[in-house]
């Protein structure tokens, strides 16, 4: 009979991860980057409004940009989350672009969403690194989401081919961010009206 003890499993080193530090951080740093800017916004500021530490922040984020990229990620997911589940393949193509649209606009978001976008474009010039950051992690996702059910729209022949989806996305991304540039405001029922001042010009006699 053997009398070798059986191995130990293997623990995990350090302490567990506390989901609600997590959720803190991340709205500390949407805070300051709306209020204080990419530049000026530090990791010591963020880890006292989390209630946490700075070490804290260093073993899950390196810098700044690692955690501006998570804080962007974060936001699309709640984004997401926020939004009913729509079964785009049931509805009328334009009540279908008109629902994603909708999850697009501004009105959604938080509202330190809007003073975020403010310090991106701001900074921009000085700091490309923030923009890009907002561009592959906020931007992006949710264009290619929009891109996906326009190509679907084709597919099923409510949209016209010869439509370049490219720019029809950046239509209807972009006015939203000019509503608000332009009237200091964005209101509900926007996305429809856009949607439906452009449908003639993309839908075939088939989704019209």
């Amino acid at each position: 009979m053997s009398t070798d003890a059986a191995p130990d499993k293997a623990r995990p080193r350090g302490r567990p991860r506390d989901p609600d530090i997590g959720d803190a951080v991340m709205h500390a740093t949407v805070r300051r980057l709306a209020e204080d800017g990419y530049t000026r916004m530090s990791l010591g500021d963020i880890a006292a409004d989390a209630g946490t530490t700075r070490p804290t922040l260093y073993r899950r984020w390196p810098g700044k940009r690692e955690l501006v990229a998570a804080v962007l990620e974060y936001l699309l997911r709640e984004r997401m989350s926020r939004h009913p589940e729509i079964d785009f393949d049931t509805l009328p193509a334009i009540d279908a672009l008109k629902a994603m649209v909708r999850w697009l606009h501004p009105g959604q978001s938080d509202p330190d969403e809007h003073h975020l976008l403010g310090n991106v474009f701001t900074e921009s010039r000085r700091t490309p690194e923030l923009f890009e950051l907002y561009r592959e992690y906020s931007i992006k996702p949710r264009t290619r989401k929009l891109t996906e059910l326009l190509r679907t729209l084709q597919q099923r022949g409510a949209v016209r081919e010869d439509v370049s989806l490219d720019h029809v996305v950046t239509l209807l991304f972009g006015s939203n961010i000019a509503e608000r540039v332009c009237t200091g405001e964005n209101t509900n029922d926007f996305p429809d009206r856009v949607v439906d001042l452009l449908w003639p010009a993309i839908a075939t006699d088939r989704g019209a």
